[in-house]
């Protein structure tokens, strides 16, 4: 009975030390997501690939991919699979 009486004073220790550290973490973390002005050229490229991209789901839920190129049907394809798995 004694040694459960040491784990805990050790375990209250380790709590004591580690708590204040993880919430000085948390609060240390952005709360505002990047504004679409410093968007990478990147980013809109990819954004204008999903806007040409239709994702139908029929009654079963399989998904029907359409798209102007082979590119963006792709991107949308492992944009359903995403869904599906996520």
């Amino acid at each position: 009975m004694r040694s459960q009486g040491i784990c805990w004073k050790r375990c209250g220790v380790g709590a004591t030390i580690v708590l204040p550290i993880l919430l000085v973490g948390v609060a240390l973390l952005p709360r505002t997501a990047p504004s679409a002005a410093a968007e990478s050229p990147e980013m809109a490229r990819l954004s204008r690939q999903a806007r040409s991209v239709t994702i139908y789901r029929d009654e079963w839920g399989v998904p029907h991919v359409y798209g102007p190129t082979d590119a963006s049907v792709v991107f949308g394809f492992i944009y359903a699979q995403a869904e599906d798995n996520f």
